[in-house]
Order: structure tokens, then C-alpha cells, then sequence
């Protein structure tokens, strides 16, 4: 009689648990304490053998586990063999042995083999300033760990192909090129699968959602490392106004170094982002982040040409400056808007 009280009351707990459609510690002491009925039902018949009592406790959890993943792929239902990290209202995770379950604002997907990075929308977190956040992270790390976080900061560090860094800064008295203080003390390292690194470079801003997977303290530098990262590059670099400062020399001087860019009755160009970021044209047409023909895109241009009629320059009007490229020898001439530019300025 026990026997088939046990196993009714097994089964049925089972399948409550199974019923049971909302994420609850609950549904895994139901499953379990199901399990271990069943289990017991059979130990009471002395006939039974350990191998068969054995083979029936893994396959009862086998079993269970692959229904549970099953009825979550056709019906959407909250698994019960997973525990849950919530990251914020809209971003929870949902863990398990073989696969995880990205819970975006309610929309569940899938992540079969815990491979994908953050997918959830951008908006879903709360942008943190690395300044503030880090230290908070580092001495909090155990409410932290494995959840997602929503940095932004200025690059630090860029190593090979796949891995950056982020260390909190402060301004510098001179922030020309984006440039800033680091504090290498504290740093957020970030290894990426699915972003072209090339394309990034020292002292840019940049926004980086990631899970906090490990923190160690190297010498004197704490790092916090996020796992499964999303980069967000700055939007500020998209758009761009020019400045100038004006020289009284009518002299060609060498502008940018190792190149055959000169600037006439300048002293410099400046780039500006935004009010805080200005960088020199110079430095950027270096770090290969602006080119010439980025400047002189879709601007219109008068041909220049020598008593035959050959095109041997061409003189782009910008608004702050102008700008003459040679056709011989690629040379460019950035001037000002009061300089008479000429064929023979490519000769020089």
C-alpha cells in the first residue's frame, strides 16, 4: 500500500512541478522530492537490484531534464532545471547545464550552446560610468557575478585582435586627441569574438555590455573581466567640424609626419566631435581614422591645368580651409581660404 502512495504521490509532484509555469525554487524541491518518491516506492520490493534501482535514478533525472528542455523549445515554458540571474527588470538569464535562455523584456531565445554574446536590447540596462561603477563592482563582486553590466568609458588597451581594456581616468589638463589620465588600478578587461578591434582606438569613448565573469588583482590592478560582450562603439565620431588658426607664412610646411601632406598660412586644423573630444586633423589622418578622401568626398572641385590643357591638380573648397590635391605625386595642400593655389605649389 505504501508503495503505491509513495509512487502516486511521486508522480504527482512531478507533474506539478512540471505544471508549474513561472521560474520558482519550488518547482526543483517538488521535482526532486518526486524523484525520490518514485525511487523509494521500488526500494520497497525486495526483488529490485541496486543496478536496477541505479539505472532508474538516472534516467529519472536524464528523462526529466530532456523533458523540461523539450517542453521549453515547443511551448516556451520556464524550465525548471535553471536558476536565474537578473541582471535588471527587462534582462534576466536563465542558467543551465547544456544550454541558457536570454530573457529580454520577456521575450525568451535561446542560447543552445552558451555561446552567444548579449543579445538583449541596449537599452535594457542602465549605462554606468566606468569611474564610479568599477570599484563599486570590485568590492561588491559577489552581487555582481555573472550578471550583465552596462559600461561606459575610454579605452585603454587594445592587445591583438580580440582583447581590450578599459581603466578608470580622470581628465588631464590637456585633452587634445581624446587623450585622459588613466588609473590602471582598476580595469575591465573584455575579449571579443565578433568585433573587428581595427576599427577602435586608444582614448576612444565606448559603451560595453558584458557579464561580470571573474575578478583577480595582478600587482597592484584589480581586473574585473567581462564574459559575452556586446561593444557599442561611440556615435560622437560620426560627425565632425573644423576649426582653424591661421599663419602669416606663405610657406609650405610638412604636416602630417612621413607623409606628403603640407599645410599653407595655417598653424593647425583642429577636429571637433563634440565639445569634449577635439583632436588635430593631423593626428587623425596618422591614426588613419580620417583620410583625404573622406574630407574631400562628395565636395565639389575646380580643375587646375597647365598650357596644354592637362589636369595637374584639383582644388577642393571646404568651408574652414581648401584643400589642392596633385595628380603627379598625390601630394595635398591643405590652405587657407585666402591662399592663391597653383600647378606649381605640386612642384615644390
Amino acid at each position: 500500500m505504501k508503495k503505491r502512495i509513495f509512487l502516486f504521490l511521486g508522480i504527482l509532484l512531478i507533474l506539478v512541478a512540471f505544471l508549474i509555469s513561472f521560474y520558482t525554487f519550488f518547482r526543483v524541491i517538488m521535482l526532486f522530492i518526486g524523484i525520490g518518491l518514485i525511487i523509494l516506492s521500488f526500494t520497497m520490493n525486495k526483488n529490485k537490484k541496486y543496478i536496477f534501482l541505479i539505472i532508474l535514478t538516472i534516467s529519472l533525472f536524464v528523462g526529466s531534464y530532456w523533458i523540461d528542455y523539450f517542453l521549453f523549445s515547443k511551448f516556451n515554458h520556464i524550465p525548471i532545471y535553471v536558476y536565474k540571474i537578473e541582471s535588471s527588470k527587462k534582462v534576466k538569464v536563465y542558467n543551465s547545464f547544456f544550454y541558457r535562455i536570454y530573457s529580454c523584456d520577456k521575450n525568451l531565445i535561446l542560447d543552445s550552446n552558451k555561446t552567444k554574446p548579449y543579445v538583449c536590447g541596449k537599452n535594457d540596462l542602465e549605462e554606468h560610468d566606468i569611474n564610479a561603477f568599477i570599484p563599486e563592482v570590485i568590492s561588491s563582486f559577489k552581487d555582481y557575478n555573472q550578471k550583465f553590466i552596462k559600461l561606459n568609458g575610454k579605452i585603454s588597451k587594445i592587445s591583438g585582435v580580440d582583447t581590450l581594456e578599459l581603466s578608470t581616468y580622470k581628465e588631464a589638463e590637456d585633452s587634445l586627441n581624446g587623450y585622459v589620465e588613466f588609473n590602471t588600478d582598476y580595469t575591465v578587461r573584455i575579449k571579443v569574438d565578433n568585433f573587428d578591434l581595427a576599427s577602435l582606438r586608444i582614448y576612444d569613448n565606448i559603451t560595453v555590455i558584458g557579464s561580470v565573469y571573474n575578478l583577480e588583482k595582478v600587482e597592484e590592478t584589480y581586473i574585473v573581466t567581462l564574459a559575452d560582450p556586446l561593444i557599442i562603439p561611440s556615435n560622437i565620431y560620426n560627425d565632425y567640424t573644423f576649426d582653424v588658426v591661421e599663419s602669416d607664412s606663405n610657406e609650405l610646411v610638412s604636416f602630417v609626419d612621413k607623409t606628403n601632406d603640407y599645410i599653407l598660412g595655417l598653424s593647425n586644423i583642429f577636429v571637433h566631435f563634440d565639445q569634449d573630444n577635439v583632436y588635430e586633423l593631423s593626428y587623425l589622418i596618422t591614426d588613419s581614422r580620417i583620410t583625404v578622401k573622406d574630407l574631400i568626398k562628395d565636395v565639389e572641385y575646380s580643375e587646375l591645368k597647365d598650357d596644354e590643357e592637362t589636369v595637374k591638380a584639383k582644388k577642393y573648397e571646404l568651408e574652414k580651409f581648401n584643400i589642392l590635391t596633385c595628380e603627379k605625386n598625390d601630394k595635398v595642400i591643405f590652405a587657407n581660404k585666402k591662399s592663391k593655389l597653383n600647378i606649381d605649389m605640386c612642384e615644390k
